[in-house]
């Protein structure tokens, strides 16, 4: 049998539109990322293992790569960012940008 739980503060995740904004940023990065083919590249490079010294393989995959990357790691910061700036000039919208939809 589990351990029965006590007191304490019983932590949720918090649904707000700010976090799913954040979520659907992340998750555009991600598609960034998917839509390069990153199993073809890998597949090609295991098969070409002599283009590892070459820095041009480097550069490419910095190319193909780089946004979805950039996108998936910074945009979700950004985008929380902009929310907040934005939630500033509009009085009473930071309320409905940080108000709980859900707990999960």
């Amino acid at each position: 049998m589990g351990k029965k739980k006590r007191g304490g503060r019983r932590r949720a995740l918090k649904i707000t539109p700010k976090f799913i904004v954040k979520a659907a940023v992340g998750l555009t990065g991600l598609k960034m990322i998917a839509d390069v083919d990153p199993v073809g590249f890998s597949r090609w490079v295991a098969n070409n293992p002599k283009s590892l010294t070459d820095p041009k393989l480097y550069v490419e995959a910095a190319k193909r790569f780089g946004p979805g990357i950039l996108v998936a790691t910074v945009g979700p910061k950004l985008a929380g960012k902009a929310i907040d700036l934005a939630a500033k000039a509009v009085p009473g919208s930071t309320r409905l940008t940080n108000a709980t939809i859900v707990r999960v």
